[in-house]
């Protein structure tokens, strides 16, 4: 669903620094078209990461997973995100168990930190070989323990968050 700024805002209640949303749909305001196609682009696939992965899994993918994929598949840069993180400081940062629920209620620089921690816990996952990906979406949806469904997969939240400020 494309939209005027005004309209997508006013739909959504999306916050300002949100170029797009999944809600079932995809929505983004179609200005964005017309700044910038590849940045355009670039939403557009983010917001269909999100649709493929709702398809996959419907319920019980946390928002951090959610978006780190969703920058992954974009293309973004973990490296530049672990760059941001260490210059956020460790105080800033964010443990992943508050970023399991949506981002709409940071503001832009929170969001900003949400997203790079994000990604860089993809990356993680990301760099194990052979990882089960159908096995993890399938044990997250069916149980409400997020932390301990990663726990079993050999990936703590703990571990995650070590190397975020590194």
């Amino acid at each position: 669903m494309l939209y005027t700024d005004k309209q997508f805002r006013d739909i959504t209640r999306a916050p300002e620094w949100s170029g797009g949303v999944y809600d079932g749909r995809i929505r983004v305001p179609a200005a964005g078209a017309s700044r910038s196609l590849d940045s355009f682009e670039q939403v557009l696939t983010h917001e269909l990461v999100h649709a493929m992965i709702a398809n996959t899994a419907p319920r019980g993918v946390p928002a951090w997973l959610h978006e780190g994929l969703a920058q992954y598949f974009v293309g973004d840069d973990p490296q530049a995100a672990r760059v941001r993180l260490r210059a956020t400081g460790r105080d800033r940062l964010i443990p992943l168990v508050h970023l399991e629920g949506s981002f709409g209620r940071f503001n832009a620089a929170q969001a900003q930190v949400a997203y790079d921690e994000s990604l860089v816990a993809v990356d993680i996952i990301m760099q194990r070989t052979a990882f089960n990906w159908p096995s993890l979406f399938r044990a997250l949806a069916e149980h409400d323990r997020t932390a301990q469904i990663f726990d079993s997969f050999a990936l703590s939240y703990s571990d995650f968050e070590a190397q975020f400020g590194r």
